[in-house]
């Protein structure tokens, strides 16, 4: 995604993203801890859950307006499935009652004080450039890894919740919104756990129509390249 930027967006930090990476990854080592910072990376804490306070510092750049890099899965995820196969992710069967992805996203956009814009990306061929362990910690397995491959990425329609938001609030009243005078992020209830549901479907159904795509094209590409 970077390497697709136009270089007055690289040069210009204040335009560059902020991601979050979980602690045993990308900050396990004081050495990988402040790399990781000066590229505005965020720590969160895997199994943490949706109401952990590592979330309330993402949130507070949502705030501020900024543009936030997700990946939904929460796992590394290189089988091309969507949420789906090996790494830790969700088995088919669960994921077809809870959805492949984790509902952190949807707690983000439900409380957010201002408008989230979001725009789905899917890129495919990331798993030929840098082959990630199949075991915990997921290091990369240099290796394997290749350089001078192709990677397609897809860059979908922007996804809007104010519907979901306001019909969740004619039910069930306001939902609060985080301030980040107050710090921690409120534990969620009941109620606002299948809003986030709502929402993280929405997300994954438009990155579903995606994968379709950009696998398509991209298998066609393989075969009009080995054909």
């Amino acid at each position: 995604l970077v390497a697709s930027m136009p270089w007055r967006v690289l040069i210009d930090t204040s335009k560059i993203r902020w991601v979050f990476c979980t602690q045993d990854i990308c900050f396990r080592r004081p050495i990988l801890a402040g790399i990781a910072s000066a590229g505005k990376v965020l720590p969160i804490k895997k199994g943490g859950g949706i109401d952990q306070p590592l979330l309330a510092e993402v949130q507070r750049r949502i705030a501020q307006g900024c543009w936030l890099h997700i990946f939904p899965e929460g796992k590394v995820n290189q089988c091309r499935q969507l949420g789906i196969g090996h790494y830790d992710n969700r088995p088919a069967s669960t994921a077809a009652e809870i959805g492949r992805m984790k509902w952190g996203v949807g707690k983000l956009v439900a409380h957010s004080p201002v408008p989230v814009t979001l725009i789905p990306l899917h890129h495919v061929g990331m798993d030929d450039i840098l082959v990630m362990q199949r075991e915990p910690p997921y290091s990369l397995d240099l290796g394997s890894s290749r350089m001078g491959q192709r990677v397609r990425l897809i860059v979908g329609e922007e996804i809007h919740f104010k519907d979901l938001v306001e019909e969740h609030e004619r039910v069930h009243g306001a939902v609060p919104k985080f301030i980040a005078s107050e710090g921690d992020l409120r534990l969620s209830s009941s109620a606002e756990k299948i809003l986030y549901s709502r929402i993280t479907r929405r997300v994954e159904d438009a990155l579903m129509q995606l994968e379709q795509r950009g696998l398509a094209a991209w298998n066609q590409q393989v075969a009009v390249a080995t054909g």
